[in-house]
């Protein structure tokens, strides 16, 4: 019954020590680190300081630290464990003497010594695997420091009894002591050979964290280069599709700017083909009503002639005068041209007669048509034009005379330099083979001269002019004096009366 009740209490016991031990945190020193120090030489302790920062590595590495097993391992009994906060007063304190280049990081100091640096987080296992091999060294060494103190320094009281007991029995004191002397010899060379075992496995792994600390620190560079290289690759890719970005904003506006002038050339184009269409409409109601104001007047003048017995006809001659007669509107125009030249007489035996207004030149077609028929009536204005006689001559007769007065020309020449030394006139020789005959104005001139001409002017009620005034070939301007003159001319060559 009693063993019974032991092994529940035994259990109960174990039950409420694990759950004490599942709870425990790390039990940090609270003290100063100069008396972190003395403390930890004072009790032969391992002294411990673990540099912790704000990021996530520091964060898993406490949590590390706050682990039942590692908490426990790292208790105030064999570790004096020192938190330090990075950038705060202590840290810059220990940083003076130690160096801190890795954040979080965790230094196992031994007189003022660093015999292990635990840089970055590691896993609970792995810290405790680290920490056991790291507590046994600790301990070997010690234990070895504490037999050379020992060997070095025997205490009076072996002496004495070493003494006293090689008084009482000397044969068998001798075998002991000198057998525990060699026993003692041999551990402590093998303890020295172990201590040196170990330092060698320090100094190589020391070694090898340095080497995988350099490695580390070539990939930090390697990531810093690739995050530099990336950055700039990202601003040259910023850069671009800014670029892009305004060339396509001035793109934009060149082309608004294009359109904005399409438009502005296509409105004045539409303003100017309006204006143009608006001037061509007004010139074409223009002709149409000027068409239409000349239909209706020649309508008018057709029914008037058409309605009129008598036309008035003026007859002009090419001085200036004048002669006007009215005739029936039913006489040929026949009956007209010999009235001008049994009647007024013209100074020039050849003639025709034609109107100004429109112009219309009669011919000999045209005398058997009556001055109805030919738009004469009511009034009409015929001007007397001489005409030049021409003598057909033939292509043959034409190239012999050219060619006889191509042979003449230097005698006719020299005839003509010996004559203006002579004074008077000397009769040209008529030719006749001459083409046309003399001008208008000669014949005009020789007729004239005759007496009979102006007598027959002053018989036959032929007037002056009355805007010219005729003196010789000469004609002058005169005031006019006559009633006629002062009718409206319409645009058919005829007056309103």
């Amino acid at each position: 019954m009693s063993n019974h009740l032991w092994t529940h209490k035994q259990l109960f016991n174990d039950y409420f020590t694990s759950r004490s031990n599942n709870s425990r945190k790390m039990n940090w020193y609270n003290g100063s680190i100069p008396d972190a120090v003395a403390e930890a030489k004072a009790g032969n302790k391992l002294f411990l300081v673990f540099i912790e920062g704000s990021d996530d590595l520091s964060k898993q590495m406490t949590e590390t630290y706050n682990d039942p097993t590692v908490a426990e391992k790292l208790s105030a009994d064999t570790v004096i464990a020192l938190k330090l906060t990075a950038n705060s007063v202590p840290f810059m304190q220990f940083c003076a003497v130690f160096p801190v280049l890795v954040i979080p990081s965790s230094f196992f100091l031994e007189n003022g010594a660093p015999i292990e640096i635990i840089t970055g987080s590691v896993s609970p296992a792995e810290f405790l695997n680290k920490l056991d091999k790291l507590l046994e060294n600790y301990k070997i060494s010690s234990n070895v420091k504490k037999e050379n103190k020992s060997s070095s320094s025997p205490s009076k009281e072996t002496e004495i009894s070493a003494s006293s007991s090689s008084q009482s029995d000397d044969s068998a004191s001798k075998p002991s002591t000198s057998q525990t002397a060699t026993d003692a010899e041999a551990s402590l060379q093998e303890k020295i050979l172990h201590a040196k075992v170990l330092v060698e496995a320090q100094r190589q792994q020391k070694a090898q964290e340095e080497k995988e600390k350099e490695q580390q620190d070539e990939i930090n560079r390697r990531n810093v280069g690739k995050a530099i290289q990336q950055a700039q690759q990202t601003r040259h890719e910023n850069e671009l599709k800014e670029w892009a970005k305004n060339r396509a904003k001035e793109k934009e506006e060149e082309r608004l700017a294009r359109e904005k002038v399409k438009a502005m050339i296509a409105q004045d184009r539409a303003e100017r083909a309006a204006k143009y269409q608006q001037h061509k409409e007004a010139e074409q109601a223009e002709r149409e009503r000027i068409a239409r104001n000349r239909e209706e007047t020649e309508k008018a003048m057709r029914n008037a002639a058409m309605s009129s017995n008598d036309a008035r006809i003026q007859f002009r001659m090419p001085d200036g005068s004048f002669t006007t007669h009215c005739f029936s509107a039913d006489v040929l125009l026949e009956e007209a041209r010999r009235f001008v030249r049994e009647v007024i007489q013209p100074p020039f035996s050849h003639f025709s007669l034609c109107t100004t207004f429109p112009r219309r030149h009669f011919t000999e077609l045209n005398y058997s048509e009556s001055l109805r028929d030919l738009q004469l009536a009511p009034s009409a204005v015929l001007l007397i034009l001489p005409e030049r006689a021409v003598t057909n001559v033939t292509p043959g007769t034409s190239f012999i005379s050219s060619i006889f007065w191509t042979l003449m020309s230097p005698f006719t020449t020299v005839w003509n330099f010996i004559r203006s030394f002579f004074p008077g006139n000397i009769p040209e020789p008529d030719h006749s083979t001459r083409t046309q005959a003399p001008s208008n104005s000669q014949e005009a001139s020789s007729k004239n001269n005759q007496p009979s001409n102006t007598t027959r002017q002053s018989n036959e009620g032929r007037k002056e002019s009355p805007f010219a005034k005729r003196e010789g070939n000469v004609f002058r301007i005169n005031n006019q004096s006559d009633d006629d003159e002062n009718n409206t001319w319409n645009g058919n060559s005829t007056q309103q009366m």
